[in-house]
């Protein structure tokens, strides 16, 4: 086999570069799951940038590129930094980081091919090299990071997307140049993959064909099995095993990620997510929003409870594809909330009730009134608890203002908001709880923002001694 083919230098470089800044941003990613640091991200990123083309070569019985030239590993290095200080901002655009992987799968199977092609093989190791070629670098990121293997994974449409690019330049090379299939095939292989995203293309799931019963001795011996260890089949895919009623099957064996679109703190965010992702983790480790805290996971502290669609919610029991559509205000978002509240009185959007809109600006920054009763009132110690304590009052303030009751309230039938006594207040924010103690300080800086809010002295001109 040949050895002089050479694929151009700036290709080669060009694909290395974008596989290790996908590399790092997805390792980045999954960093605090595996407890990754710094260094184990960077070797992630390298290793996804060049794993792909020492595949290549490998298969290729050809001396390994990246180990040939100082440039390809420096790429790497380069790349996989650049990944790094820009990750956090990546993964707050999931439509950038599927663009990127999808560039990036792009170039390997027009490079992974192109090459092949040139050592003279056939037109399907041709393509089969360029498919390896194209996935070896996520295949490589994916055993690293002890994380199922994307490109066989149900929906990844990876190796659907590399086949076709591959495929595509060995047709059009046929009718063209060299550049041209190469251009083509980048084209149809990102064309796939951010096709794939956006309309939720999915690959198929594998099925067994049913066999029938081959005789009476057959149906004898099935008569007396149990069957209900089994699992269960429903249309073209295994229904998800109980780990207790089918034993040794894997709990990871049936997952499905879903899109969907959250108006968080003002903004659209849309977002692919596995369907068993909770709001907390969304927020936090997909949106990078990590106002609500984690506290006890089980809906029993509320340090993670955010305000959904104007209801407060404990968002670590509330699922994220179950709320498609809705709208969440974290801490982040209260004082945006408050000012929004103030402008439909106030009739231009300033909050100060003079309709002449002249103090947007210091509007903007200002905050919520119960922002600034805690502080006033000094209602929080180590601030763990504080945002969902926020979110909770000004929920629970929505409640009072709607009539609800509580169970302390004296006439469950009465009209009207119930009276904010020290009783009320402490049952309507038992759900969240706060380990240092400021009990005493959260009542009252809960008391003075109703009293504002129902217009009685101001907030921000009352005294302390007039809350207690």
């Amino acid at each position: 086999m040949s050895g002089t083919f050479s694929v151009p230098l700036p290709v080669d470089l060009a694909a290395v570069g974008i596989g290790a800044v996908q590399g790092a941003v997805f390792g980045n990613r999954m960093a605090r799951e595996r407890h990754i640091d710094l260094v184990g991200i960077a070797s992630i990123g390298i290793a996804t940038g060049v794993g792909g083309g020492m595949l290549r070569d490998l298969l290729l019985e050809t001396q390994v590129a990246a180990l040939g030239s100082n440039r390809y590993l420096a790429t790497a290095v380069l790349a996989a930094l650049v990944g790094m200080l820009f990750a956090d901002l990546v993964n707050r655009m999931e439509l950038a980081v599927v663009a990127i992987d999808a560039a990036s799968l792009g170039i390997w199977a027009a490079v992974g091919t192109y090459k092949a092609n040139g050592f003279g093989l056939g037109v399907v190791p041709s393509v089969f090299v360029g498919v390896i070629a194209c996935t070896g670098g996520t295949i490589i990121r994916d055993l690293l990071l002890r994380t199922e293997v994307s490109v066989v994974r149900v929906g990844s449409f990876y190796s659907i997307a590399a086949l076709g690019g591959s495929t595509t330049f060995l047709a059009v090379e046929r009718l063209s140049d060299s550049a041209t299939a190469a251009v083509a095939a980048i084209l149809v292989t990102f064309g796939l993959r951010m096709l794939a995203y956006f309309f939720g293309w999915r690959t198929p799931r594998s099925r067994a064909l049913p066999i029938p019963h081959g005789g009476a001795k057959d149906k004898h011996e099935d008569k007396g099995k149990d069957h209900r260890q089994q699992p269960p089949v429903t249309g073209t895919a295994l229904a998800c095993p109980s780990s207790r009623g089918y034993a040794g099957a894997r709990k990871e064996a049936c997952w499905m990620d879903a899109r969907i679109s959250l108006r968080v703190d003002g903004l659209v965010r849309d977002v692919i997510v596995d369907t068993r992702t909770s709001l907390l983790d969304l927020l936090r480790e997909h949106l990078g929003v990590t106002g609500p805290k984690k506290g006890c996971d089980q809906g029993q502290c509320g340090a993670c409870t955010v305000l959904l669609d104007g209801r407060r919610v404990n968002s670590c029991l509330a699922l994220a594809v179950a709320h498609d559509g809705g709208e969440v205000a974290t801490v982040s978002g209260l004082a945006a909330l408050a000012q929004a509240q103030a402008g439909a009185h106030d009739g231009d959007g300033d909050g100060d009730g003079d309709g002449d809109g002249d103090r947007d600006g210091e509007a903007a920054a200002a905050l919520h009134p119960l922002q600034r009763a805690f502080i006033r009132h000094d209602a929080f110690q180590c601030g763990y608890c504080t945002p969902g304590q926020l979110c909770s009052a000004v929920g629970m303030l929505a409640e009072v203002a709607a009539g609800w009751p509580s169970v302390v309230s004296a006439d469950l039938c009465a009209p009207g908001p119930a009276a904010l006594d020290e009783a009320e207040i402490r049952e309507r924010m038992s759900g969240n709880l706060c380990r240092c103690g400021a009990y005493v300080s959260i009542v009252q800086a809960v008391a003075r923002a109703a009293q504002a809010d129902s217009g009685g002295t101001a907030e921000t001109t009352g005294t302390k001694e007039a809350a207690a």
